[in-house]
């Protein structure tokens, strides 16, 4: 089907973007008047080309959603000095290891944490420094939701208060999201259903979630020799997902689950056929890929895509021929708007 083939061409693009917005948001100009900023500076080394703009376009998402900009060396406002003075070195000259540097300039410290990326592979290297550089640089801000009192003359921006306080119950308190998904499954049996979930995402850890659904499928008619089968479903499913990759604009990683479903198949026959029906329960075991961006404050957008493997199919015959199943190979995908509760 054109349309299916094309919700997951979407999809799947959907997926590459999650993980590289980033990317592409550093293109814009860098920095508004008013408005806090952070400051990224590289030590002089043989760094790739292009590799501080790709650090610098992962780190921007998470800090532009609580309203503070991220800008290259002293390009920022300068209205304002920066809040943070990020400087990131090569430790050894002979290794992939870095050290990230922070002069913070809010709670009037400095703090420092060196970098191992010998496992990375070289295309995940500039992620890995931008997930470091904004664990470090809300690590240094976190005193100040602790501590609502400072002999400082100069209190910190509402926007760092906001975006610490919004963080810190997160990790002793994970909220849970949920989740309204577009869905689609097409089988090696030759049935294809659309539908809608309901879900819900629940953070068991600070990479894992428990991701839980259910919502009804219709199936797309297919013609027979006496006439056409319909097919409905209604079921759900339970998958961990693993972040592979974990920031604060969204995760991206593998999920694992499976999903039941009350399958129904019924035979429009035309005469002198007679209309029949087939109804069972169909289980499938799935892997697959998923990503989670975060719009803003409490929004997400969330996709998911994978394969599975049958362990209860179900099939429609004619006259003894099977027309059509949900059996074989499972291709699915969902995707859906999420709201953090």
């Amino acid at each position: 089907m054109p349309a299916v083939a094309a919700f997951f061409r979407v999809l799947s693009v959907f997926l590459l973007v999650v993980t590289w917005l980033g990317h592409a948001r550093a293109a814009g100009g860098c920095g508004t008047s008013g408005r806090p900023w952070v400051s990224l500076t590289f030590a002089d080394a043989n760094w790739p080309r292009g590799f501080e703009e790709q650090v610098l376009g992962d780190l921007r998402p998470g800090l532009t959603n609580r309203g503070i900009d991220t800008c290259p060396g002293d390009s920022g406002p300068r209205t304002e000095p920066p809040l943070a003075t990020v400087r990131v070195a090569a430790a050894e000259p002979t290794s992939v290891a870095v050290s990230v540097e922070v002069r913070d300039a809010v709670t009037e410290k400095r703090v420092s944490r060196d970098i191992d990326l010998t496992h990375v592979p070289p295309d995940g290297r500039a992620f890995a420094i931008a997930i470091a550089v904004d664990e470090l640089v809300w690590a240094s801000w976190a005193e100040i939701a602790l501590v609502k009192t400072r002999r400082s003359a100069q209190p910190p921006p509402p926007e760092v208060v906001a975006g610490v306080e919004r963080e810190l119950p997160q990790r002793d308190e994970p909220n849970w999201v949920l989740v309204l998904r577009f869905a689609a499954e097409h089988y090696g049996g030759g049935q294809t259903q659309l539908g809608a979930d309901l879900g819900a995402l629940l953070p068991l850890a600070t990479r894992l979630t428990l991701d839980l659904d259910a919502g009804f499928r219709q199936g797309v008619r297919v013609s027979a020799p006496d006439g056409r089968v319909l097919s409905s479903a209604l079921g759900g499913g339970a998958a961990l997902r693993f972040a592979l990759l974990h920031a604060l604009a969204g995760d991206a990683g593998i999920a694992a689950g499976v999903r039941l479903a009350a399958t129904r198949f019924r035979g429009a026959a035309g005469a002198p056929a007679h209309d029949a029906e087939l109804s069972g329960l169909t289980a499938f075991a799935r892997l697959g890929a998923f990503g989670s961006l975060r719009l803003g404050g409490a929004v997400y957008l969330d996709a998911t895509a994978g394969a599975g493997a049958p362990l209860r199919a179900l099939e429609a015959s004619d006259n003894g021929e099977v027309v059509t199943g949900v059996s074989g190979v499972e291709l699915f995908g969902a995707l859906g708007l999420g709201v953090a509760l």
